[in-house]
């Protein structure tokens, strides 16, 4: 999910992990991830302050970049079908 150093990284499976013990499904965990940091980047989220709002942006971008890489990268690769 996220790849750019240890907090990062604990920060996207502790989310994960409190969804799966949520019994939510695992086709939407992408999804409310990146709706969470969304709404902490830009300061929705009642815990989302200052300094903490620079971090969720960061997180947010570095989320994208990987997911630009991996998702997108990879359809734009592949030859139109027909």
């Amino acid at each position: 999910m996220l790849d750019e150093g240890w907090l990062a990284s604990l920060t996207g499976a502790t989310f994960r992990a409190q969804l799966r013990r949520l019994g939510v499904p695992p086709e939407a965990e992408e999804y409310l991830f990146v709706a969470a940091l969304a709404e902490l980047a830009c300061g929705q989220a009642r815990t989302a302050h200052g300094l903490a709002q620079r971090y969720w942006a960061r997180l947010l971008a570095i989320y994208a970049a990987g997911h630009e890489r991996s998702w997108l990268g990879e359809v734009s690769r592949r030859p139109p079908p027909g």
